[in-house]
């Protein structure tokens, strides 16, 4: 499990964790031309070493930017605008030449301030206007306010390629994500003037990137203003957030073994059968799968069970996902002690939206690690079904959260619970990879699905009943004979 964001009035690039400062790590090299409005901020002098902010041509005489990059400026003259170049040093670009303007005029919002990050948005108009070419473009501001959840977005930059680095000769592109406002809030101060973005691990803004043009399809939507933690930490995908289980906190849970080897996590919900997600059982046969219950340590057991019989939902459907849940029974009852305990199912549906849900298992701490040893817990939001049907084929058997970046579902997570106040609302079905991406963890809705568990429980314990009968009546017969 991972424990593990019209005229434009002020943006922000925003990559989770750390402390604010003004910071492309984990980009590309652009190709010449190929985004011909992009210009370099030179302090003083024209040399690449002065390099200090990005920008972004928007008419034959003005320049878009950030408020702080050029509210140190007392005088306008210090300040060169280059366009025209892929490239920071002039020598590297002998094909196509830098064209360079002095600034006349450095115009930052009337209500910026730098302590709160608003309105951070400036312009500058130059000296003279701009020669364009082929090499050489303003840019279109988006002409209407949108939401950029999960969408691509593009930033180009000539900033540190990490944190103790040199700034990039060469511009830099790369695709980040809008990341919802809601679960950024968490993590800073923002406003509706805001964009927040995320990016994954080795990835992301460094210094120089500053005032460096955010874009979707084609037009201008936002300006890098600030970011979190060091250059290009992005996503690490490791717990952030979860903790360890305490002894008996979850007694429901268990741990699903083939070879010894943890595969899936599931639930107790009968002294005979165990609920998990129908993914877990696929393909597998009831003698190589074993069920280890009563300890928070994976590899220490109070006690082991075989199954009898793995039971998968009839209509459940691998491609589409849906109908993902399944049941075990045991060939033994399970005994019940102060840390192995079943959980009840929940008895309504209800909409979970703002409220605090658990889940609990033994999912990989990040995409490519390794299985924990202590059972992991987390707090988890349900998202709406309108925003999570945008990414995912959800039907109202689905129930959908989402977490800030760094937390979330990983492999080995599968099959255990979601709860609401100690009861049993969802099985963990499926996420979007690498594991706590930012994207949203779906699970299979429980309730739906209740007179199906009833009834398969019902079936199995007069199945069960019916051995025990008919040993006892062969017993019997032996002994008259």
């Amino acid at each position: 499990m991972n424990a593990v964001a019209g005229l434009i009035i002020a943006c922000l690039a925003l990559t989770i964790y750390g402390l604010p400062r003004p910071q492309i790590v984990g980009g590309n090299d652009a190709l010449d031309g190929a985004y011909p409005y992009q210009v370099s901020l030179r302090n003083l002098t024209l040399n690449s070493s002065s390099h200090f902010c990005g920008g972004a041509i928007i008419s034959e005489n003005y320049i878009i930017t950030t408020a702080q990059c050029i509210n140190q400026f007392e005088n306008p003259y210090n300040v060169y605008v280059v366009v025209g170049s892929n490239y920071l040093n002039a020598t590297d670009a002998v094909n196509i030449p830098h064209q360079t303007y002095q600034a006349k005029n450095l115009i930052v919002h009337a209500g910026f301030n730098n302590l709160l990050r608003i309105h951070d948005i400036g312009l500058i108009q130059v000296s003279s206007n701009i020669t364009f070419n082929e090499n050489v473009q303003p840019i279109a501001l988006s002409t209407t306010d949108r939401n950029f959840d999960d969408y691509p977005l593009l930033v180009t930059g000539w900033g540190d390629l990490w944190s103790s680095g040199l700034a990039s000769n060469r511009l830099q592109e790369i695709i980040v994500r809008g990341y919802s406002h809601e679960l950024c809030s968490r993590w800073a101060h923002i406003k509706e003037t805001h964009i927040c973005t995320f990016t994954m691990e080795n990835e992301g803004f460094c210094h120089g990137d500053g005032g460096s043009p955010l874009v979707a399809d084609g037009v201008l939507v936002g300006l890098m203003s600030y970011s979190y933690g060091p250059c290009g930490t992005g996503v690490d995908v490791q717990i952030v957030g979860g903790t360890n289980a305490s002894v008996g906190q979850f007694p429901y849970q268990v741990s699903l073994k083939q070879n010894g080897n943890h595969f899936c996590g599931g639930a107790i919900i009968h002294e005979t059968f165990v609920i998990t997600a129908a993914h877990c059982l696929s393909k597998k046969l009831p003698d190589n799968v074993s069920v280890d219950v009563g300890s928070i340590n994976i590899s220490n057991a109070e006690t082991r069970y075989t199954a009898q019989k793995l039971i998968i939902h009839p209509d459940y459907n691998e491609t589409l996902a849906i109908n993902d849940i399944g049941l075990i029974n045991l060939k033994n009852k399970i005994i019940f002690s102060n840390n192995t305990q079943l959980i009840n199912l929940i008895s309504y549906d209800r909409d979970f939206e703002n409220l605090k849900l658990n889940v609990s298992g033994w999912g990989r701490v990040k995409t490519d690690g390794s299985i924990p040893e202590v059972l992991q817990q987390i707090v988890v939001y349900e998202y709406s079904q309108e925003s999570c049907t945008k990414m995912y084929n959800l039907t109202d058997r689905h129930i959908c959260t989402l977490n800030a970046i760094g937390q979330g579902m990983c492999y080995g997570d599968s099959g255990s619970a979601l709860t609401y106040e100690g009861n049993l609302v969802g099985i963990v079905s499926y996420g979007r990879q690498p594991c706590a991406s930012g994207y949203p963890d779906v699970f299979t809705r429980v309730y739906y699905y209740r007179q199906w568990i009833n009834d398969t429980i019902n079936a199995g314990s007069n199945q069960q009943l019916n051995i025990l009968l008919g040993s006892f009546m062969t017993y019997l017969c032996i002994s008259f004979m």
